[in-house]
């Protein structure tokens, strides 16, 4: 008996992963409904896979996820607020303190989870958790699960302001000072 799809078809992944390809972003899959990459992802931070890696990947894992490696080499800084860890309170405390986040590219999972894209702004931006309740600053070092991936609810990640219609914006400096005077977190293995 065959196993029930849990992800997006390998049709829509390949033209999404291959769509964000041409954006610059270097993408991996990742474990469906899950955030545990299928290949070893690490390479994938200092080059973009070829479109023939892309097109096999999601040949033979069509309901894997995708990913998109943040940090320099995709040129973004992602800004994640997770509302269930007060991601929400946290954001609005950061902008009174320092002005409002620019409107960006952004996603959002079924959970009311956001991610905020923003242009790196060079150098080594290092992957923080935690940088605030709920908030983690995703960078050199990270990547985030990105449309059409199907989150652990089984509901699908959406963009609510595409990069097809939206600029991304710079990384605000205050994120950048935040992401820079918290301690240092270990890269992912």
């Amino acid at each position: 008996m065959r196993k029930k799809p849990t992800g997006p078809s390998s049709g829509v992944l390949i033209k999404a992963a291959m769509d964000y390809d041409r954006l610059g972003w270097s993408v991996i899959p990742v474990q469906p409904q899950d955030k545990e990459p299928l290949v070893r992802w690490q390479v994938f931070q200092h080059r973009r896979p070829a479109m023939t890696e892309i097109g096999d990947w999601f040949t033979r894992w069509p309901n894997a996820n995708l990913a998109i490696v943040t940090g320099i080499v995709s040129a973004l800084v992602v800004l994640e607020l997770d509302p269930g860890r007060d991601g929400d309170l946290s954001c609005a405390r950061l902008e009174r303190e320092h002005g409002p986040l620019p409107q960006t590219v952004e996603a959002e999972s079924s959970g009311g989870e956001r991610h905020l894209y923003f242009a790196h702004p060079g150098g080594m931006v290092r992957d923080r958790r935690d940088l605030a309740p709920g908030i983690d600053l995703r960078s050199d070092g990270g990547f985030v699960l990105a449309p059409p991936s199907v989150h652990a609810s089984g509901f699908s990640y959406r963009w609510i302001h595409s990069p097809e219609v939206y600029h991304i914006e710079p990384l605000p400096a205050s994120l950048l000072t935040a992401a820079t005077d918290a301690p240092p977190q270990p890269l992912d293995s």
